[in-house]
C-alpha cells in the first residue's frame, strides 16, 4: 500500500504546509491514477475529475481532506460563512490544539461536528462515507497561514499577576499547521494504515534550542556580560545587531566563539518611506562588512514583517529571517510573496521575553519555572525551544538557570543559521513509503543519517527512524510523549483587549515615533 498522499488541484499555500510537516505526496494527474493512493487531499475543482470518481474512491475505502467548497462541489456538503475569532481546546482527535487565533470570516460545512470555535459553533466536519473517512476544513484557513498582520496579544503563564502581552501575528499560525497535521493523522489511521513524515531535527533529537538576542539599544558591557554567561554554558547564540548605537565598537562583536552573528538593522525603525528603509537597511549591513562581521539570517525591527521587507531581504539573499509579527512558537516555514513562495526561510520563535513577565508581575524566581513549563510544552507539541531576549534586560541568574537547565537535559543547542541549512536540505529530501503485510518499506537516494522519519502507528505508538534504505534495521528511537501541565485558562478573559493593552500600544507607537 502506497503512502504517499494524492494531491487534486493546486495551491502554493498547501505546498507550503505538506512540506513544513514533511510529506510525501504527488500530483495526480488523471482519474486512472486514483488507484494508487489511499489518501487525497482535494484542494479544489479539477475539470478532469468527476465526483463520480471521488464518491467510488471513499467508499471502497479512501481517506479524503479537504475544504467546504471542495466538499460541497464533489460530495453536495453545503457550507456557511461565519466570522471565527479563535477556537478553543477540544477532546477528541483536536484534543492537542490549544488556543488557535483566526480572526476571519471562514466558510464551513454545515455538517461540522468538531473543534469548536468562541461561540462553541464546531468548525470542522470528520465522518465515515461508505468504507472511506472525510475531514473538511473551511475555506480560507490555509491561507490565514499566510496573513500579515500584527496585533498586540496576551499569553497564558502560571506564574505571573496578570497575562503577559506582545505585538505578534494576529493569527496562530502553527496552529493550524498542527490542525492540518492532525487531519492527516486521523484519517490514515482511519484507514487502517501509518502516518510517516520527515521529522523536524537533525540526528533524531527530540528538540533543539537556541537563544535568540535582539541588541537593540544594548550597551557594550550588557552585551559582553550576557555573550560571557552565553560563552560560560557552551550556548551558541544568534545575535540580531543593530548597528547605529553600536557603531563605535561595531568590530567587537567579531571577538565572540561560536556565536552566530545577524542583522537586526540599522537605524531600530521601519518607515512607511520604502527607499528610505532600503537605504537604512543598506547602511547597516554595508557597516556589518566594513566590520569583517558576515551574515546570513535578518530580524526585522519590532518583529514586524513585510511584503517590502521580503523584498529587501530576498534581494540582499538572505537565507532565513525571524518576526514574531509575522509566526511565532512553531517550525519553520516561507512567506507568501507577491502570490508566490519567498526564498527567504521564517523561523518562529518564542515572543514573550523575561521583560514582559517581569512587566506581567513573574517574580524573577518564577522566571525559570515558567520556561520549565513552556520547554515540556513545546517538546511534547514537536516544537524547537527557541527563546529571546535584549541585552538590557539583564536577568543574568535566569539565564544561568536556564541554560544550565538546558544543558541538564542534554538539549541539541544550534544557531538559526545552522538550523535553516539543515532544514531547507530536509525540503529537498525525496522519499515514499509502503506498507506491505504489516512492514514498512521505505524508497530513498538520501544517505545524510542525520534525517529521519516519524512514524505513528494506529496503535498510538510513535517512533523514529534515519532516512535510509534498511529502515527495517533495528534503528528505532521510540517518542514517548508526556502530557504537560496545561495552563487552565478563561479563552474570553485571555483574547480580551484590556485598558492597560491599549496604554501599551499608545506607549509603542510614541516609541517607533522617537526612534
Amino acid at each position: 500500500m502506497n503512502l504517499t498522499i494524492g494531491i487534486i488541484g493546486k495551491s502554493v499555500e498547501w505546498e507550503i504546509i505538506l512540506n513544513q510537516i514533511g510529506l510525501a505526496f504527488s500530483k495526480v494527474n488523471k482519474v486512472e491514477d486514483l488507484t494508487n493512493f489511499r489518501l487525497l487531499i482535494i484542494i479544489d475543482k479539477d475539470i478532469r475529475f468527476d465526483k463520480n470518481e471521488f464518491h467510488k474512491f471513499i467508499n471502497s475505502g479512501g481517506s479524503i481532506l479537504t475544504t467546504a467548497n471542495a466538499a460541497n462541489n464533489f460530495f453536495g456538503l453545503s457550507s456557511s460563512k461565519r466570522f471565527v475569532s479563535y477556537t478553543q481546546s477540544a477532546d477528541g482527535i483536536f484534543a492537542d490544539i490549544e488556543i488557535c487565533d483566526i480572526y476571519t470570516s471562514l466558510n464551513i460545512s454545515d455538517k461540522a461536528n468538531v473543534l469548536e470555535d468562541q461561540s462553541d459553533k464546531a468548525i470542522i466536519y470528520v465522518d465515515k462515507i461508505g468504507k472511506g473517512n472525510i475531514v473538511v476544513l473551511p475555506d480560507k484557513l490555509i491561507e490565514c497561514c499566510f496573513k500579515v498582520k500584527t496585533v498586540r496579544k496576551n499569553f497564558a503563564s502560571n506564574y505571573s499577576d496578570r497575562f503577559p502581552n506582545e505585538r505578534v501575528s494576529q493569527v496562530s499560525k502553527s496552529k493550524i499547521f498542527q490542525i492540518v497535521r492532525t487531519s492527516l493523522e486521523y484519517l490514515f489511521h482511519s484507514a487502517g494504515l501509518p502516518f510517516a513524515h520527515l521529522w523536524f531535527y537533525p540526528n533524531g533529537e527530540r528538540t533543539i534550542f537556541n537563544f535568540r538576542i535582539d541588541t537593540d539599544f544594548g550597551t557594550e558591557k550588557e552585551v559582553f556580560d550576557l555573550y560571557e554567561i552565553l560563552d560560560r554554558n557552551e550556548i551558541p547564540g544568534t545575535w540580531f545587531i543593530e548597528v547605529k548605537s553600536k557603531e563605535k565598537w561595531l568590530s567587537k562583536f567579531s571577538q565572540f566563539q561560536n556565536q552566530e552573528l545577524a542583522y537586526h538593522c540599522y537605524r531600530h525603525r521601519m518607515t512607511k518611506n520604502k527607499i528610505q528603509n532600503e537605504l537604512d537597511f543598506e547602511k547597516g549591513r554595508k557597516l556589518l562588512v566594513e566590520n569583517g562581521i558576515k551574515v546570513n539570517g535578518y530580524a526585522a525591527p519590532y518583529g514586524e514583517w513585510s511584503e517590502d521587507i521580503g523584498e529587501l531581504i530576498e534581494k540582499f539573499e538572505f537565507q532565513y529571517s525571524s518576526e514574531f509579527g509575522y509566526a511565532y512558537d512553531g517550525l519553520p516555514f516561507y512567506p507568501i510573496l507577491n502570490n508566490r513562495k519567498s526564498s527567504v526561510l521564517q523561523i518562529p520563535v518564542h515572543p514573550i521575553s523575561t521583560n514582559r513577565l517581569i512587566h506581567a508581575g513573574t517574580d524573577s524566581k518564577n522566571l525559570i519555572k515558567y520556561f520549565s513549563d513552556l520547554m515540556d510544552n513545546k517538546i511534547y507539541n514537536f516544537e524547537p525551544l527557541f527563546f529571546y531576549t535584549h541585552p538590557f534586560e539583564k536577568e543574568y541568574d535566569f539565564f544561568d538557570q536556564l541554560f544550565q537547565e538546558i544543558n541538564k537535559r542534554k538539549m541539541h543547542k544550534t544557531t538559526l543559521a545552522e538550523y535553516s541549512k539543515w532544514w531547507k536540505e530536509r525540503l529537498k529530501k525525496n522519499w515514499n513509503m509502503k506498507y506491505e503485510n504489516g512492514n514498512l518499506i521505505l524508497d530513498t537516494d538520501n544517505k545524510d543519517e542525520s534525517y529521519f522519519v516519524r512514524v505513528m502507528e494506529t496503535t498510538g505508538k510513535e517512533y523514529l527512524a534515519p532516512l535510509i534504505s534498511d529502515f527495517g534495521s533495528n534503528n528505532k528511537i521510540e517518542l514517548k510523549r508526556i502530557k504537560p501541565n496545561i495552563v487552565e485558562v478563561d479563552y474570553q478573559q485571555l483574547r480580551k483587549y484590556t485598558f492597560k493593552m491599549f496604554k501599551h500600544d499608545i506607549l509603542f507607537k510614541v516609541r517607533k515615533m522617537q526612534q
